[in-house]
Parts: C-alpha cells; sequence; structure tokens
C-alpha cells in the first residue's frame, strides 16, 4: 500500500484543477459538463455520486459510482461508497460483494485509505483484519489526533469487543471520544465495555453521557437501567425502563 492516497490526491487535485472543490450551486452542472468532457475519467463520476448522496438520491449515486468503477475497477473508493450505500438500505447481500471487492482490491496492492478499509473489515466481520490493519496503520504515522482517526479507534475498538480485548476496547473508546467527544455511539460502547468489565460507576457515567448527547438513544437507557439494578437503584432502574419502553 505504498501508494496509499495516490488516486485519492488525484482527484481531489482533479476537483481543485477545475475549481469545483468548494461548495457551488451548479456544482452538479459543472461536474456533469466534466463527464462529458472526459468520459474515460472516472473522477467526476465518482464526485457526482457523492453530490447524490448529499441530495439523498441513493440510486443515482449508486449509479454513478458504478459508472466510475467500470471505467477504474481498481479504485476502492467508488465500490466503497456503494457497499456503504448499499448496506443502510439493507440490501446485505450485494454490499458484501462490494466489500469483499475493497478488500480485493487493498489485498492486491491498490489504492485503499485506511479508514475504509478497517470499517470494510468490521462490516464482513473479519475482526482479525480490522485489527491489523488498524495497528498498522497508527504504527505508521506519529500524530493519532486527525479528525478522522476517531473513526480509525472506534473500529478497532469495535474489533477488539469481539476478539475478547475489552480492555484494548476501552482504550480505543476513550481515544474516539478524545477526538471527537460528540460521538454518542462511541459513550454507548465504551458503557456497554466497562459493563462488561464489572466497571458499572463508570458504565453509568458513559451511558449518562451519552444521553446527553443523544436524549433519544434506547440502548442506553436500557444499558444504564440494568447498572441501576445491578447497583441496586431500583428507582433508577425502574426510571429508566419507563424512558426505554416508552
Amino acid at each position: 500500500m505504498s501508494g496509499i492516497k495516490s488516486k485519492l490526491d488525484s482527484w481531489t487535485d482533479f476537483l481543485e484543477k477545475h475549481k469545483v472543490n468548494k461548495p457551488l450551486k451548479n456544482r452538479i452542472s459543472i461536474l456533469s459538463d466534466l463527464s462529458r468532457k472526459y468520459p474515460e475519467d472516472p473522477r467526476p463520476l465518482f464526485s457526482l455520486g457523492l453530490e447524490y448522496i448529499e441530495k439523498g438520491e441513493d440510486e443515482t449515486a449508486l449509479n454513478f459510482f458504478k459508472r466510475a468503477t467500470s471505467l477504474d475497477p481498481t479504485w476502492a473508493q467508488p465500490f466503497y461508497y456503494s457497499a456503504v450505500l448499499l448496506h443502510n438500505k439493507g440490501r446485505l447481500r450485494e454490499s458484501k460483494l462490494l466489500f469483499e471487492k475493497v478488500k480485493f482490491i487493498a489485498a492486491t496492492g491498490g489504492d485503499i485509505m485506511y479508514q475504509e478499509l478497517i470499517d470494510t473489515c468490521v462490516k464482513l466481520g473479519d475482526y482479525k483484519v480490522a485489527l491489523y490493519y488498524g495497528d498498522r496503520y497508527f504504527a505508521n504515522k506519529h500524530d493519532a489526533n486527525k479528525a478522522s482517526d476517531d473513526l480509525i479507534f472506534f473500529n478497532r475498538a469495535y474489533a477488539k469487543r469481539h476478539l475478547n480485548d475489552l480492555l484494548g476496547a476501552k482504550e480505543d473508546y476513550l481515544s474516539s471520544i478524545k477526538i471527537n467527544p460528540n460521538s454518542d455511539s462511541a459513550y454507548l460502547n465504551l458503557a456497554e465495555v466497562c459493563f462488561n468489565l464489572d466497571l458499572y460507576e463508570e458504565a453509568k457515567l458513559n451511558y449518562t453521557k451519552c444521553l446527553e448527547k443523544n436524549p433519544g438513544n434506547k440502548n442506553a437507557y436500557l444499558g444504564r437501567a440494568w447498572t441501576s439494578f445491578i447497583s441496586s437503584d431500583i428507582l433508577g432502574f425502574l426510571r429508566d425502563m419507563l424512558k426505554f419502553i416508552f
């Protein structure tokens, strides 16, 4: 993976060259013109796919990603975004095939971002591979504080949980929260890990922090309820169970 960002850099350079690297009202029109001007270039098609995701037109986005991959089957990003869209729509069989394609591109030396590869491995249930790439990512960098690193810590923690390394998962969730303290999902998962480690006070604290970020998180109410029950706080248990149910 020595050229891990070359195609992504090429794509961003393309946008900058054609002055579509900033939000524009006529951005889709400009990208459409570029796709006609450069019919063999997958970059404007990939960009159009991203634009249509923003518009909530997922099927149109999927069509542009498919056209981009037909022009360059070694570029992982269009496969990855297609897989995520299909996964979110519940089309799991189709998404699994595309996630496998992302893994194959990485295994054969193609361009792929670590964040996307690790997320792919987690969604496929390949936790050991996800852990391997997570460890490799952080071993190759000196400052693990980029904004996107919270997702890599989060996914590595998720992999560690499934590999029964709960202490390692706890450490990674804390690292994810340090970078992105507004993630209710990270607090929820950290609370669950603490609960499984019998750290009930820490679990309760993190369920509460999750609810501060997202008061509608039903799983946090349920988790905090059982934490209160184990701690003999029956009133707290009943209060949170009612919020979970209603």
